[in-house]
C-alpha cells in the first residue's frame, strides 16, 4: 500500500436523487479513475486512491492503472470516454493490498457486549482490530484469548459477518496478559507456521504484534520475515509501549523491536504507538498524545533514513485508549476530533482505539471498565469521530 509519492486524499459529498445508498458499499467512480464511491451513515462520499494509483472495481482495492484497467493511461489529462487518468508510476508495484486505515480493537472474549454485526450495523464500521490470539495450554496453538479455538463458531460467525461486507480484520497478538504465542513457539519455523494457520483460519492478511512483555525478538522477527516471503500480500504492524510524550517508543520493548524487524527483513507497513499510560509535559492529554506520535516519528527517521517524511507519516498509527485511563487520564471525544484533524494534515497511515466495546457513555465519572469509557459521550461516539480518517 506505500508509494513513494506522498498522499493527499479528497473527499466531498456526492448527492444523487436516488435513495440512500447500501451502507459500507465501496464502488468505482464512473467519473474518475483516480476515486472511488464510499457509503458511510447513508452518504455517498469520494475518496481518493494514493496518488498514482487508480480503483480497480473488479478486486475493489487501489491499484497500478495497468492493473485497474480503467480507461487507459495518460499524463493526467482525460482518458477514453472523458474519464480522468492518471499517469502510471515507475517501480515495483505496491507489496501489499490496502490495509485498513481506521480499525477499532474488538476484544473477542468480552461477554455480553455488540457482536461484529451489531457494532457494523449501527456505526457502518467494517473493519476492527481483533484481540488477541495468545498461546494456549497445548503449547505452539494459537487461540482467541489462550482459550477458544480460531473457528470457534460463536466469534468466526460474526467475523465472517462483516467480512461478506467488505470488512478486514487485523489480528492482534500479545497484549497486556499472556501467555503470549510468541513463547509458546520454540522456533521459527512453528512460530511462522502458527501465523500462517491464524491468517488462513481468519481468512486475513494483516497481522499485528502488540509487545507488552520481553519476547524473542529475533525469533519473532524471521519467523514475520518468513511468513512475507511466503505470503507477499501479508502486512505486518507493530503496537508498542509509549515511554513518554517527549521520548517516544519505549527502548527495549518498542523502539528495539522496530530495529530488530528492519534487521531481520520484515517489510513493516504500520509503527502503532500505543498513546496510553503515559506522561509528558502538555497540559492537555490531548496534546500529549499528539506530542507522543510526533517523537515516535522522530524515533522511525532514525531506524529508516532513507525513507522520505511522508513516507515515514505513512508508517505511523496511533492508538489511544478512550475515556478513563488506567493512570486516570481521561481521553475525551474532543481529543478524538483533534486527534483525527492532526492525522488527516499529516497523512498518517492508521488511527485505531481500545476499545470499541468501551465505546458508550454507559459509566460516566466511574471506575475503568472493559465494557463503557466513564466519560460523557453519545453510543459509539468515538467510533463515528474516528471514521473522518478515511472520508
Amino acid at each position: 500500500m506505500k508509494t513513494s509519492i506522498p498522499v493527499l486524499v479528497v473527499s466531498l459529498f456526492v448527492s444523487h436523487a436516488a435513495s440512500a445508498c447500501k451502507e459500507g458499499s465501496i464502488t468505482n467512480n464512473p467519473k474518475d479513475c483516480n476515486t472511488y464511491i464510499v457509503c458511510l451513515h447513508e452518504k455517498e462520499k469520494v475518496v481518493s486512491c494514493p496518488a498514482g494509483l487508480q480503483f480497480n472495481k473488479e478486486k475493489s482495492i487501489c491499484d497500478w492503472p495497468a492493473n485497474a484497467n480503467c480507461g487507459g493511461e495518460s499524463d493526467g489529462e482525460s482518458g477514453e470516454n472523458g474519464i480522468t487518468t492518471t499517469p502510471k508510476p515507475t517501480g515495483p508495484p505496491p507489496p501489499h493490498g490496502p490495509s485498513p486505515r481506521f480499525a477499532p480493537y474488538f476484544d473477542v472474549m468480552l461477554k455480553g457486549g455488540m457482536n461484529l454485526s451489531q457494532i457494523y450495523e449501527k456505526t457502518g464500521q467494517k473493519d476492527f482490530t481483533l484481540a488477541f490470539v495468545l498461546g494456549s495450554s497445548g503449547g505452539c496453538d494459537p487461540k482467541w484469548g489462550a482459550e477458544r479455538d480460531l473457528n470457534d463458531s460463536e466469534i468466526i460467525d460474526g467475523i465472517r459477518a462483516v467480512q461478506e461486507k467488505g470488512g478486514q480484520m487485523i489480528v492482534a497478538l500479545g497484549g497486556a496478559v499472556g501467555p503470549y504465542l510468541e513463547h509458546s513457539c520454540k522456533s521459527v519455523d512453528s512460530l511462522a507456521e502458527a501465523y500462517l494457520k491464524i491468517l488462513d483460519t481468519v481468512k486475513t492478511t494483516h497481522l499485528d504484534i502488540d509487545v507488552e512483555a520481553p519476547i524473542n525478538m529475533e525469533m519473532v522477527n524471521k519467523a514475520l520475515a518468513k511468513v512475507q516471503k511466503e505470503r507477499p500480500t501479508t502486512s505486518v504492524s507493530y503496537t508498542l509501549m509509549v515511554q513518554a510524550e517527549d521520548f517516544g517508543l519505549n527502548p527495549q520493548l518498542g523502539l528495539r523491536m522496530i530495529e530488530s524487524a528492519k534487521e531481520q527483513g520484515v517489510h513493516v507497513d504500520i509503527v502503532n504507538p500505543m498513546t496510553m499510560e503515559f506522561g509528558g509535559p502538555s497540559p492537555d492529554y490531548g496534546d500529549q498524545v499528539i506530542g507522543a506520535a510526533k517523537s515516535v516519528i522522530k524515533q522511525m527517521k532514525i531506524v529508516w533514513p532513507d525513507k522520505s517524511d511522508g513516507e515515514i507519516r505513512r508508517m505511523l498509527g496511533v492508538t489511544p485508549m478512550i475515556g478513563k485511563n488506567f493512570n486516570t487520564k481521561v481521553f475525551e471525544t474532543k481529543h478524538g476530533r483533534r486527534l483525527v484533524e492532526w492525522a488527516n494534515n499529516n497523512h498518517i497511515g492508521f488511527l485505531s482505539f481500545w476499545s470499541v466495546g468501551r465505546d458508550n457513555g454507559g459509566c460516566p465519572g466511574g471506575g475503568i471498565s472493559p465494557s463503557c469509557s466513564s466519560t460523557s459521550q453519545s453510543d459509539y461516539e468515538f467510533t463515528k469521530t474516528f471514521q473522518a480518517f478515511i472520508e
